[in-house]
């Protein structure tokens, strides 16, 4: 392998339940060393741009 620093990322939108990708990601960080795992909840910013664009609808109508 190329020993490059590697950064796998879960990315839940209004999801509870990460378990496989959870498993997935602590299965690589054990297997490589150069392998971090990082968890971004994209859940408010999916609101948000819902929200958005049911203002911007609403205005339309």
């Amino acid at each position: 392998m190329t020993g490059l620093k590697t950064r796998i990322l879960t990315i839940p939108i209004k999801k509870s339940n990460m378990t496989l990708a959870n498993k997935h990601c602590h299965f690589l960080t054990k297997k490589f060393d150069n392998v971090s795992h990082h968890n971004i909840d994209l859940t408010t910013v999916y609101d948000k741009f819902e929200e958005s664009c049911m203002q911007a609808i609403s205005r339309e109508i």
